[in-house]
């Protein structure tokens, strides 16, 4: 039985995960955003295409399709049946991001994972993902690329995770691997956008003079 239920949690994650939030919102005005813009199913597309308002709140949406499995699955249900917990919050956070990827539902495609991967993370490990977010911003809002700002976030993450554990009594060397891997795994999606930063071509989220 607890099999069965550890790989039902791990599905409904999945799915709330592949939700095409951005898919969805461009279809609710007649456009189909995988034709516009870069062609992203993500926020930053969203943002470009739909404007500022549908932007933020394909930000939001996403990264709720993260915290609510973690803070929900883990947290609200599997914690307090006494089911080992630690890796579990990965299992089920990265089931989330795949699922954000990879949707089943625009062809298994999806997202670069950076908003959904920051949900994730804020139910996991608050702190350096308010650390990594807050330079994100500032790096968007000063240079005008998102690209920029999530590179750097991600980056970022692990090194803050690192402090945090080595000022810690308890450790979590779990979720620092991960956010190695998350972090490679977010730079990869972005190897496109760093090629057209140094090309000089990366297009800004905001109308520059």
């Amino acid at each position: 039985m607890q099999i069965f239920f550890s790989v039902l949690a791990i599905i409904i994650a999945y799915l709330a995960g592949s939700i095409p939030t951005a898919y969805l919102m461009g279809r609710a005005q007649g456009i189909d955003i995988r034709k516009h813009g870069s062609g992203n199913v993500g926020a930053t597309n969203a943002f470009r295409v739909l404007g500022k308002k549908w932007g933020i709140a394909c930000l939001v949406l996403d990264a709720l399709k993260g915290f609510l499995p973690v803070k929900i699955l883990v947290f609200d249900l599997l914690m307090p049946a006494g089911w080992p917990f630690g890796a579990w919050l990965w299992v089920i956070g990265l089931a989330a991001i795949v699922g954000h990827m990879t949707s089943p539902f625009v062809g298994f495609k999806g997202g670069k994972g950076v908003a959904t991967s920051l949900g994730v993370m804020l139910a996991i490990a608050p702190v350096p993902m308010l650390g990594g977010l807050i330079v994100a911003l500032g790096l968007i809002w000063w240079t005008g690329y998102v690209s920029v700002g999530s590179i750097a976030g991600a980056s970022l993450l692990p090194v803050l995770m690192l402090v945090m554990n080595l000022r810690s009594s308890s450790p979590d060397w779990v979720t620092q691997w991960v956010t190695v891997v998350l972090a490679a795994i977010i730079i990869y999606k972005h190897r496109a956008n760093i090629a057209r930063l140094r090309a000089g071509t990366e297009n800004s989220i905001f109308k520059r003079q």
